[in-house]
């Protein structure tokens, strides 16, 4: 009896066999090398579709269709809908179709003759997919990127390429497909494609692109959640929008609730993202709470300020913290402004760029840009101790002068050269700067020493694409990246000490870097740069030269002198809170029009008249006329003779001018420069206590 009944069983779950498989969602990857798995050592095993498989579990039969060097024009070189996969596809009959293609479109022998016909050819894929299945479900993706270690990439790749994904974007709408952004989820992760032509993912890249495509089919994001540093006890800048991001499942919305009143997110898609932008309004000392909250989840912000919102950032210089600085103890314990009007948010390095290897874990978590971490909090004499001194003195400075709140956020790393900081894209779309990513771990534009600290730092790994805080855009992509979203009142700057021997590459990325910042954070963003400080070393007094130069350019820019702060022979001098007050009266005048009781900015160099005995050198020192900083006469000054020769000159103060004496049998002059070499005595100011900066100025031919 037993066994007949066990019998009887089996031949029933047997039976049962083709109906459940029947019932399983067929998932076709369909696509070129990338979805079939170039390039790893299994692809069998480690391509993206059974990676995906696994994630999506027993309820799920996903197949691979790959063809390695397929395009996905019909006239190309090797079309993807004269491949047997692409026959094995429909002869598959799946009810989701997942379509990565387009990447071997960009090449010459493609996209110049049939560009035309991308969207066509895109669109016929498609309805032949729908014709064998009505009801399938056809999700394309933009394209994985191609980084500027591809060969072609200055030529024609990169330019073919954005026009291939703007392209990919106008297929889906037309035929009503999902879009999966395969671009964003590797944008920013070169770790994760690392083949010669810089086009395949090896096999972290595999698993990332399945589980980017697992979240995009399921739906599944975890949940609730913020991107950025929106934090408990925070900040914000007052009278603009901000802009909250996050992630949730599909289909949820997001409420955020703010000063009695409530917004709505739109529904979230297929990619789990939303955003919500709300207006922070009036100044306020009286704690508000934002609250957001999803189907299943709420977060709630609380201990919330209005007021206006600073963000210090550089290398060494701008980290060199309080504790350490001249006097830093007494200044931390008596410096502190009026109760609840400050607020600090120091986002710290995992590691620093000292001359030690870096851990597992730090150079895990460089790869994985979770690099910055930091919280916000209320002023303390330790919290003011391990900020950045300059910092520190900027943000008592303002928060005793303006009559709100004031946070200030710091974010630093030491070393660091100005391409560490610009965004990604805007380096690539400069052929000065796209081969700036190619094997930037040897190539010329970062200075000697930042590689051979960076090859210290880098012994524990192998990974010859192993993200670092000298990596291109690395410091934009782990720290700026934090507060994206969040409305500035302004940036102190300081930094250019690891770009010093590259003062002509400086001045063409400073504009970038600037026009970088302002689409972040606003069109009208001030901001404050630091001069160099008093250091011997050659190159600085053409360095300081040009950053003087770049303030004036670029509208919206005010130069911080600092070379009367140095020491001769140690590039991280300890005087360092004078030059955070000096900065602070600079903003207080130029951002919000206070009255300071003297000029807070400095004298700029007007030009260079011929007179009886010499030249006459007149200053824009706003209000007020020059000065030497002692009392003696004017120490600084050189003239470059027709030789090249450099000899000092005598200079006497008139007003709002100097007067320089011609040498008496010297050869031709044809340049004066003042305080000009890298350690310097200099000693011109303005009545209002802000050192003339740096100049060199040529002599007009015809004096």
């Amino acid at each position: 009896m037993r066994r007949s009944t066990l019998l009887l069983l089996l031949w029933s779950f047997l039976a049962l066999m083709p109906s459940l498989s029947a019932q399983r969602v067929r998932v076709a990857c369909i696509g070129n090398s990338v979805t079939y798995g170039y390039g790893l050592e299994d692809p069998a095993a480690q391509s993206y579709p059974t990676i995906l498989g696994q994630l999506l579990g027993e309820g799920y039969e996903v197949r691979n269709f790959g063809h390695s060097g397929s395009t996905l024009l019909r006239d190309g070189h090797n079309p993807y809908v004269e491949t047997k996969e692409y026959a094995a596809a429909l002869d598959f009959k799946p009810d989701v179709a997942v379509i990565h293609l387009g990447l071997n479109d960009t090449d010459p022998r493609n996209f110049p003759h049939y560009r035309d016909r991308f969207v066509a050819d895109y669109c016929a894929l498609i309805d032949t997919l729908r014709s064998i299945n009505p009801e399938m479900d056809i999700m394309i993706c933009s394209m994985t990127p191609i980084f500027p270690c591809h060969s072609r990439y200055i030529s024609s790749t990169h330019d073919w390429y954005r026009i291939l994904q703007g392209l990919i974007t106008r297929v889906a709408e037309a035929r009503q497909t999902g879009l999966i952004d395969l671009y964003e989820a590797f944008r920013h992760r070169p770790d994760l494609i690392t083949d010669p032509p810089t086009l395949h993912p090896n096999a972290r890249g595999a698993r990332h692109l399945a589980e980017t495509v697992f979240r995009s089919l399921t739906g599944d994001y975890g949940g609730l959640s913020l991107d950025g540093a929106w934090q408990p006890h925070m900040v914000l800048r007052r009278g603009t929008t901000h802009t909250i991001t996050g992630h949730a499942d599909r289909g949820d919305r997001v409420t955020l609730k703010w000063r009695g009143e409530r917004y709505l997110s739109a529904p979230v898609g297929n990619d789990g993202k939303w955003s919500i932008t709300f207006p922070a309004g009036e100044a306020t000392v009286e704690p508000q709470l934002l609250s957001l909250e999803g189907k299943e989840k709420k977060i709630t912000l609380p201990d919330l300020l209005v007021g206006e919102v600073w963000l210090v950032s550089g290398q060494s210089n701008m980290a060199f913290p309080l504790r350490d600085a001249t006097s830093g103890s007494d200044y931390a314990a008596t410096r502190h402004p009026r109760q609840g009007t400050l607020r600090l948010l120091r986002l710290r390095p995992f590691a620093e760029t000292d001359s030690r290897p870096w851990s597992e874990e730090a150079l895990r978590r460089a790869n994985e840009l979770d690099f910055y971490h930091g919280e916000w909090k209320a002023v303390s004499t330790e919290t003011a101790l391990d900020f950045s001194a300059v910092g520190y003195a900027f943000a008592t400075q303002m928060a005793s002068k303006l009559d709100v709140p004031v946070g200030v956020i710091e974010i630093d790393n030491g070393g660091t050269p100005l391409t560490s900081w610009v965004s990604r894209d805007i380096l690539e779309d400069d052929p000065r700067f796209a081969k700036v990513f190619d094997h930037w771990r040897d190539n010329d534009y970062t200075m000697r020493w930042c590689r051979e600290r960076m090859e210290t730092n880098l012994q524990l790994t192998k990974d010859p694409f192993q993200r670092h805080s000298y990596d291109p855009s690395f410091n934009e992509e782990t720290g700026y990246r934090l507060i994206y979203g969040q409305s500035l009142s302004g940036v102190l700057w300081y930094q250019g000490e690891s770009d010093a021997e590259n003062a002509e590459q400086y001045g063409l990325l400073f504009p970038h870097f600037v026009r970088d910042l302002r689409r972040h954070f606003g069109a009208d963003l001030p901001v404050l740069t630091v001069q160099l400080s008093n250091l011997d070393r050659p190159s600085w007094g053409r360095f300081r030269d040009l950053q003087r130069r770049l303030a004036e350019e670029t509208k919206g820019v005010s130069l911080v002198t600092s070379y009367d702060l140095g020491e001769r022979g140690d590039v991280h001098y300890h005087d360092k809170t004078p030059l955070g007050e000096r900065a602070a009266r600079l903003a207080l005048q130029s951002v919000y029009g206070h009255r300071t009781g003297a000029e807070a900015t400095v004298a700029r160099p007007l030009g260079i008249e011929a007179c009886a005995d010499g030249w006459r050198l007149p200053l824009d020192a706003g209000t007020g006329t020059l000065e030497t900083s002692d009392g003696a006469e004017v120490r600084g000054l050189l003239g470059e003779t027709l030789d090249g020769q450099w000899i000092p000159l005598r200079g006497e103060i008139d007003g709002a001018s100097l007067r320089i004496k011609r040498p008496e049998g010297s050869p031709r002059i044809v340049s004066v420069a003042y305080a000009f070499t890298g350690w310097t005595d200099a000693n011109l100011r303005t009545a209002g206590g802000q050192p003339v900066p740096t100049f060199i100025l040529p002599i007009p031919e015809r004096q």
